[in-house]
């Protein structure tokens, strides 16, 4: 009969979600196997998308290598990136200056050590070139330099590379200078000032021993532009640097092999770069 009793009041309490210390019951989970659960998310997601999710998860694991924490890249988008797994854009190398071969001075009537090649280009500069002819050799060898390995444009200089000079004094350095960058301003696509420099040499007499006063050689330095750049000047003439000689100015055909060449050697670049980083 006590028994009895007992049950009948655990009965009713259980109705009212009540334990027997007053206390709001706590509601009991079923257990559901994993298969269950495997099951039921089948049915939500669909059989591909729950397949195509593992798929991805193990792809991730295995292949994503571990990049130290390097900005590799850095875009607009994203700033200063810290980890990536290959560079979106070939990562832009200076390449070497041509500066140390140049001399801090010149000896009047000497020759130099340099000769006329795929780097250097000797002009004699006389009367008025800076005026009315070195605007077109700007133009010229600045777009040649530019689209090979860079250069440098002496005036002062005979092709046989015996040492002369031109007449340059304060005035006619102000003049250069603005003449070149005049014509720089006008290439497409744009030429950034740290690509090329002017510089006003002395030459020295040994006769007299001294220092020609207003008398110097002028170098116009220009570095190899942009890898995939193909710089045109204002009057949209593309040229090449040759050992020796100019190449140009170049028809459409030449001009779009040149670009196909340069974008193929930027992909097998890109490659090489993406397996060396993939490798273990």
């Amino acid at each position: 009969m006590l028994s009895r009793a007992m049950n009948y009041l655990k009965r009713k309490r259980s109705d009212k979600g009540v334990t027997t210390t007053g206390e709001p019951s706590q509601a009991i989970v079923p257990y559901i196997p994993q298969s269950e659960k495997e099951d039921s998310t089948v049915k939500k997601e669909g059989l591909f998308a729950r397949a195509f999710r593992k798929i991805k998860r193990r792809i991730l694991r295995v292949y994503q290598p571990k990049v130290p924490a390097i900005c590799l890249c850095k875009t607009p988008a994203n700033g200063t990136r810290t980890q990536a797994r290959y560079e979106i854009t070939p990562q832009h190398v200076e390449k070497e200056s041509i500066n140390h071969l140049l001399p801090r001075y010149y000896i009047l009537n000497q020759f130099v050590d340099m000769r006329e090649s795929r780097n250097f280009e000797f002009k004699t500069g006389g009367g008025a070139y800076p005026i009315h002819i070195l605007p077109e050799h700007i133009r010229k060898y600045g777009s040649a330099f530019l689209n090979c390995d860079g250069g440098v444009l002496i005036a002062g200089i005979l092709d046989n590379g015996l040492v002369k000079g031109i007449f340059c004094d304060r005035r006619m350095q102000d003049r250069i200078r603005s003449t070149v960058e005049r014509e720089m301003s006008e290439f497409y696509p744009p030429v950034h000032k740290n690509l090329y420099s002017v510089y006003f040499i002395p030459i020295f007499d040994r006769r007299l021993g001294q220092y020609l006063v207003n008398i110097q050689v002028v170098e116009i330095v220009f570095k190899g532009g942009e890898p995939l750049a193909l710089y045109e000047c204002g009057r949209h003439m593309v040229y090449l640097k040759r050992e020796g000689s100019v190449d140009g100015p170049l028809s459409p055909l030449r001009i779009k092999d040149i670009v196909l060449r340069k974008y193929r050697s930027v992909l097998a670049e890109r490659r090489e770069q993406n397996v060396t980083l993939l490798s273990p």
